[in-house]
């Protein structure tokens, strides 16, 4: 075996691979092409029936697998102020808004720019993977968009990965682990990459800035 790597025994990953066989499949949809929203909204009803079996992951198609609890996320809408009760499973803090305009303000005082990047999950990209029914192509983040913009309006840049992931796997390139919620290193170097670009023209306008102040 190389030095400073550890594999599990055969054993361990026997019981992982009969784990994953054993999890149900999403139950079909009602329809085999739909609206973006009802199709959103009937994956919600079904993760919810999911949950209550306490079934943490579901089986698509392809060999692709996702959490119960982000097809929940996805499908459940708005997240944020009257919402928040309705969506949040956590008991306080349920609303992620005002904490996150606080932070800014806070950070706006001492000249500290806010640069939020948004998580893109397994089925924004990979929808068409859960059910056969559903476009891999459409955005399937309406809620998180109007979240984000949102935070732009007041002044938060945002990196909005979706858009660049959707591309990535268009160009023939996995963006997500087939049996887990992580990304590939792909993935990672392009947001790294996207991210990098907003550090930068923010470094760049600071400079420019500064050299207008220093001619008066």
């Amino acid at each position: 075996m190389t030095q400073g790597i550890r594999t599990m025994p055969p054993s361990v990953t026997v019981l992982c691979h009969a784990a994953l066989l054993c999890l149900p499949a999403v139950p079909r949809l009602e329809a085999a092409s739909m609206d973006p929203e009802e199709a959103r909204r009937q994956v919600a009803a079904k993760a919810e029936e999911l949950a209550k079996s306490e079934a943490k992951a579901v089986k698509g198609l392809d060999g692709f697998y996702f959490l119960t609890s982000e097809l929940r996320y996805y499908g459940r809408g708005p997240f944020w102020g009257a919402d928040a009760a309705r969506a949040c499973a956590a008991e306080a803090n349920q609303d992620p808004l005002p904490a996150i305009l606080d932070f800014h303000a806070q950070l706006k005082k001492v000249g500290i720019r806010l640069i939020i990047a948004a998580v893109p999950g397994k089925i924004a990209v990979y929808a068409d993977k859960l059910e056969a029914g559903l476009s891999g192509e459409e955005r399937w983040d309406a809620a998180q968009q109007a979240f984000l913009d949102i935070l732009r309006r007041d002044g938060i840049l945002v990196a909005d990965l979706v858009p660049v992931f959707l591309d990535l796997r268009k160009q023939g390139v996995a963006t997500h682990c087939r049996q887990d919620t992580h990304w590939t290193p792909q993935a990672m170097k392009l947001a790294a990459q996207e991210i990098a670009k907003l550090v930068a023209a923010q470094d760049s306008r600071a400079e420019s800035q500064d050299g207008r102040k220093a001619q008066f």
